[in-house]
C-alpha cells in the first residue's frame, strides 16, 4: 500500500535530514517535475522527502547534465530520480495517466504561450485527488504599464529569463 511505501521511504532517507523532512501525510510517493531544467528542485524534494521523482525537459543537454550531477549524489537520490526528454505540452509515453501523486511546474509555465495545454497534461498524469502545482513569474498587481522604469524592468526580466510575456495575475485567463 502507499502508506507502507511511505514508511519504507522514510526509513531510507538520509538520517541527517530527518529534522527537515516533510510529514508523512504531506509526502507524495511519486511526483513529476514538468519543465525540470537540470533537475535541481526535484533532487531537493527527493533529498528532503524521499519521494520518487520523474522530470521532463525538452533539452537532451539538460537531461545529460541532470544525470551527471545525480551520479555524484547518494544512491537513495539516484534510485528515486528519472530524467526524460520530452515536451510538457505532449508528455512522453513513459508518463502514464493517473500514475503520479503530484506534478508541478517550477517557473517553467512562464515559457508556455498557452498554459492550459501543459496544465491539462499534468492533470492527466496525476491520480484522482492528486495535486497539480505551479510557481510562476508574474508582475505585481501594482505594476504600471505606463511607467517607463517598470517597462524596462519587465523587458529585462523577460530577456534575462527567456520569458515570452510577463503578466499581472489578473491578466491570465487560461
Amino acid at each position: 500500500t502507499d502508506s507502507m511505501k511511505l514508511e519504507q521511504i522514510h526509513n531510507q532517507v538520509d538520517p541527517r535530514k530527518q529534522p527537515f523532512r516533510m510529514s508523512k501525510a504531506l509526502i507524495a510517493v511519486c511526483m513529476a517535475d514538468l519543465g525540470m531544467g537540470i533537475g535541481g528542485p526535484m533532487r531537493r524534494v527527493v533529498e528532503f522527502t524521499g519521494a520518487n521523482m520523474t522530470g521532463v525537459t525538452i533539452c537532451q543537454h539538460q537531461v545529460n547534465r541532470a544525470n551527471q550531477i545525480t551520479s555524484e549524489l547518494p544512491r537513495y537520490i539516484q534510485d528515486r530520480t528519472e530524467y526524460l526528454v520530452g515536451d510538457y505540452n505532449d508528455l512522453p509515453s513513459q508518463m502514464k495517466p493517473s500514475s503520479y501523486d503530484a506534478a508541478y511546474f517550477m517557473e517553467s509555465l512562464s515559457h508556455s504561450e498557452d498554459r492550459a495545454i501543459p496544465l491539462a497534461q499534468a492533470a492527466k498524469i496525476v491520480k484522482p485527488g492528486g495535486i497539480v502545482a505551479g510557481w510562476q513569474w508574474m508582475l505585481k498587481p501594482a505594476f504600471d504599464y505606463d511607467n517607463p522604469r517598470h517597462m524596462d524592468l519587465k523587458r529585462g526580466m523577460e530577456y534575462g529569463g527567456g520569458l515570452r510575456n510577463l503578466n499581472k495575475p489578473d491578466a491570465r485567463h487560461e
